[in-house]
């Protein structure tokens, strides 16, 4: 039996297989027939672009080195003039490479049976992109992707595969965002990062309040290599759950994950990330900052497992609470099946200090501004090796997220 085939069946068998964390969603309340008539009449509406624009996506592509768009289902790329670098879509990845590529990537670094959310995605989803970096290629600039909602209660089953090959580099900004008011986001993003290699992935979520996001995804890194993930989502939305896992299979391996947070109104976030240190003298990082406001709801998870020799793994999480009707819970886990591990973690859920208050109101700030000053400090992303685009894109997320207190 083909691999392809193989993986058609074990998603059968998981369809009705139920989440490890968060709520269930009823995928049957959506539909998977987009309206979109002509992808360019939305890349021509002022709003589609502003809301791109916001979450990252240099909506001109001069700073970037490839785009990936994808508007429900219908997608559309470009890549300028850099050689070493495929964009397709998977479709067109499957038709191009074959049988031997999809039984190396597809469906490798996480399984199709993880919950009836991947089972349907193998089942029933459209779309997503195939990004391959050849050996040797650092690229100069981001490649970037768009996942948009234009339909509304559409919903959205993208199948991401980027691909990092031996000493490459890659810097990968994908931007989530909606032009509707219900929705929901199924996506399935797997990344493979060789010898020597170094990724940076970077997802900016920008939905809303009666949206349901469940992205799942998984990493291998080989040895040597680097992975970055940093998540970013301070707009409202009404339940996200996400649990990715990197396998560090080579020596010196490493991984990063960091994550940024703002709770607004009844949001429900569900998140963290599991690291399995397989080969020695690997390391790990999971760092969250959350903030919790109006009555939303927040729970981080870290779990770090070292199976080798001479690894080391830390879990950090730290909580600003805003109100009494909202809620923080960390669950970080440690676990080795070795001897010589290093695993820490700490974590830390407090108020606004009232002294920082006292003191930036007695400069002239109302009490109202000085709190949204305080939390856009809290918010401000320590994430190294971000391009100075994106960066500023941040800031004003990080800007717009303050004033809405």
């Amino acid at each position: 039996m083909k691999w392809s085939e193989k993986v058609k069946e074990l998603a059968k068998r998981a369809l009705n297989k139920l989440p490890a964390y968060g709520p269930p969603i009823d995928v049957g309340k959506f539909r998977i027939t987009s309206k979109i008539k002509s992808i360019q009449e939305l890349l021509e509406n002022p709003e589609v672009l502003k809301r791109m624009l916001s979450v990252g996506v240099d909506v001109k592509g001069a700073y970037r080195a490839g785009t990936f768009l994808q508007f429900d289902e219908k997608t559309i790329k470009t890549l300028t003039g850099v050689s070493c670098v495929k964009i397709l879509s998977l479709e067109e990845a499957k038709e191009r490479f074959g049988e031997e590529w999809l039984e190396k990537y597809y469906w490798r670094a996480l399984s199709v049976e993880t919950d009836m959310f991947t089972a349907f995605v193998e089942l029933y989803g459209k779309g997503g992109y195939v990004i391959v970096v050849e050996r040797n290629c650092k690229v100069k600039k981001p490649v970037q992707a768009c996942l948009y909602l234009a339909t509304e209660s559409f919903l959205q089953t993208p199948h991401n595969i980027i691909v990092v090959e031996d000493g490459a580099e890659l810097n990968l900004i994908t931007g989530c965002t909606v032009g509707v008011h219900k929705g929901a986001h199924l996506g399935i993003s797997e990344f493979y990062v060789g010898k020597n290699a170094k990724l940076t992935f970077t997802m900016i979520h920008s939905w809303g309040p009666i949206v349901d996001v469940r992205p799942r995804s998984g990493a291998i890194v080989d040895e040597g290599g680097v992975f970055i993930s940093n998540y970013i989502s301070l707009r409202p939305v009404s339940t996200v759950q996400m649990f990715p896992s990197v396998i560090l299979k080579g020596e010196k391996a490493s991984a990063t994950f960091n994550t940024l947070i703002y709770g607004i109104g009844r949001s429900f976030y569900d998140l963290g990330a599991k690291a399995i240190l397989r080969a020695s003298k690997t390391s790990a990082q999971i760092s969250s900052k959350v903030v919790a406001s109006g009555s939303s709801t927040i729970i981080s998870r870290g779990l770090i497992i070292a199976e080798a020799e001479n690894v080391k793994g830390h879990y950090e999480c730290r909580g600003l609470m805003l109100s009494n009707k909202s809620s923080i819970s960390t669950i970080p886990e440690l676990k080795t099946k070795v001897k010589n591990a290093e695993l820490t973690h700490e974590a830390a859920i407090g108020r606004i200090n009232i002294n920082e208050l006292a003191y930036l109101m007695s400069r002239g700030f109302t009490e109202e501004e000085a709190i949204a000053m305080v939390v856009k400090g809290f918010l401000e992303p320590e994430v190294p090796g971000l391009p100075y685009t994106l960066k500023a894109a941040i800031k004003r997320f990080t800007e717009i997220a303050a004033r809405d207190l």
